[in-house]
């Protein structure tokens, strides 16, 4: 085991000691052993793919300064010939990642059947690519050369890349610019990564698609740790954990750990069995203390349907062998997403959900569904608090099976008389299995249809507190909706609620469990 250090002042003939250290990763890449440590300069940057050499590597920060940056862009400030049509210019390369124009991401244009086509409605601040061609398109801000400008792209794959390696650290360092995933991981057994900023990256064009995540998990990845991870601007997830590509593959045993962001295009957190691959699963990970806002905002957009979702879980809908289960979410905000806030679909296993604050968000705050597994608990929903939600608040829908247990929440003003969403909606439910929703707190405001909806459910529904705070219904019952004047009719007809308490002008102060409240997380930066 052995100390090696790396600065911007270093040279490779150097023995790579504190006081004779080396300029570049790649003189560290092809000399370091077993368990040895790489150690990076603060304020200083590398433009290169660092590609893991053996195990046990350490790669961490030294000195004083902002963090050390490794980079996979190409300074492409010249070389650029105007289109004549409108404000483009291009450049001839290969596949190309993000584009960045004096340090900020360009708008992000999916190429379609030509430039015309392509560019219709564009604006100042975009770039496009042609795939076939080879031919980057870039409008600057203020419609002049590029060559005025820093314009900085993309080009290498990855900025550190962990295959078949086991027990790598990766900490204290920033990564930015890879044309697919800043960090990526395959087949790697105790891999850590912590306090790092990842940012800037993806838009590659595999295939069929474009890709990039700021932390990729990728296949045959066991027993790792992801923690203290902020992310900004990235093209699909900040941090994702999936299979993909080939059948038969599995992660297991994973955790995401104060993972903090914005302006994914895809997901904040993802863990995915991607594509139509069978006989795959991800099982036991769990997400503590997520800060998850403005997916969908970023330089990418929206990607892949419009989801852009806070937390995203899924298996291919049509792949019954390949499954998610043993999810635990726990603490932290989900919130202010163009998608759904939590979204989890197709062969889940159990889905765990406590003490988590889920706001703001465009679509639907919780949305659970497709559990298979009959009998078995499907979405354990508790002590947390899902408010001010374009869509529903929690909406779960499962007739493959499996159970929900909805207790000891706060769900209030969700949804509205015009686009019909609910505090609360259950539907598409197994009347074989018993639900249950007990001790929460649902209300609405003078726009919200319904505290809550449930269809077809056999319910264990008691000890809750309908606070109506307008003039909306309170709850709808297999299609019969009943308001504070109906109370004695609705626990007749439903046989339930016998111990709720049920208001028709009274203002509450809302809060979730005392325990629940304790570890409400501070108010992310």
């Amino acid at each position: 085991m052995a100390d090696y250090y790396i600065s911007s002042a270093g040279n490779d003939s150097n023995d790579g000691s504190i006081g004779s250290p080396w300029l570049t990763l790649s003189k560290a890449q092809s000399t370091v052993s077993a368990n040895d440590t790489i150690y990076l300069n603060k304020g200083d940057s590398w433009r290169e793919l660092f590609t893991v050499p053996q195990n046990g590597i350490t790669i961490d920060a030294y000195g004083s300064g902002d963090a050390p940056v490794i980079s996979g862009a190409v300074d492409q400030s010249s070389g650029w010939t105007t289109t004549g049509i409108g404000s483009w210019w291009y450049i001839v390369s290969s596949d190309l990642g993000v584009v960045l124009e004096d340090g900020a991401p360009l708008t992000f244009i999916e190429w379609d059947t030509d430039f015309a086509t392509t560019t219709a409605g564009a604006t100042a601040g975009s770039y496009t690519y042609w795939v076939g061609a080879n031919i980057l398109y870039v409008w600057v801000s203020d419609g002049t050369d590029p060559g005025t400008h820093t314009i900085d792209v993309a080009t290498r794959n990855y900025c550190i890349d962990v295959d078949t390696k086991d027990n790598v650290t990766i900490q204290n360092i920033n990564v930015e610019m890879a044309a697919l995933h800043n960090i990526r991981a395959e087949n790697a057994d105790s891999l850590t990564i912590d306090t790092v900023t990842t940012q800037k990256c993806g838009s590659k064009y595999v295939t069929s698609v474009y890709i990039g995540n700021g932390v990729e998990i990728g296949n045959g990845c066991t027993n790792f740790t992801v923690s203290n991870i902020t992310y900004d601007h990235i093209f699909d997830s900040g941090v994702s954990a999936q299979t993909y590509t080939t059948n038969g593959v599995s992660i297991s045993g994973g955790a995401f750990t104060n993972i903090t962001g914005k302006r994914a295009g895809y997901s904040g957190i993802e863990v995915a069995v991607t594509g139509s691959i069978t006989d795959s699963y991800i099982e036991n990970i769990t997400i503590t203390n997520p800060q998850i806002s403005a997916t969908g905002y970023g330089f990418s957009g929206q990607r892949y349907g419009n989801k852009a979702n806070g937390i995203h879980l899924e298996t291919p809908s049509a792949t019954g062998s390949s499954y998610l289960k043993g999810i635990t979410i726990t603490g932290g905000r989900v919130y202010n997403n163009v998608g759904n806030g939590i979204f989890g679909l197709e062969n889940l296993g159990l889905v765990s959900i406590t003490k988590t604050v889920v706001y703001g968000n465009l679509l639907d705050s919780v949305v659970i569904g497709g559990i298979t597994d009959p009998n078995t608990l499907g979405l354990d929903l508790k002590q947390c608090i899902v408010y001010n939600t374009v869509g529903h608040g929690v909406f779960y829908a499962n007739s493959d099976g499996q159970r929900a247990q909805i207790d000891d929440n706060v769900i209030v003003s969700n949804g509205n008389t015009a686009n019909t969403k609910y505090n609360i909606l259950f539907t598409d439910i197994n009347t074989a299995v018993t639900n249950t929703f007990r001790r929460n707190i649902c209300a609405g405001s003078l726009s919200y249809a319904l505290a809550v909806q449930f269809t077809n459910a056999n319910m264990v529904m008691d000890q809750n507190k309908y606070i109506e705070l307008g003039t909306a219904k309170i709850a709808s019952f297999n299609s019969v909706e009943y308001d504070t004047a109906d109370v004695a009719s609705y626990r007749t007809a439903t046989g339930r609620e016998a111990q709720t308490t049920f208001g028709s002008a009274v203002r509450a102060r809302l809060c979730v469990s005392r325990a629940a409240r304790s570890t409400r997380p501070a108010k992310a930066a």
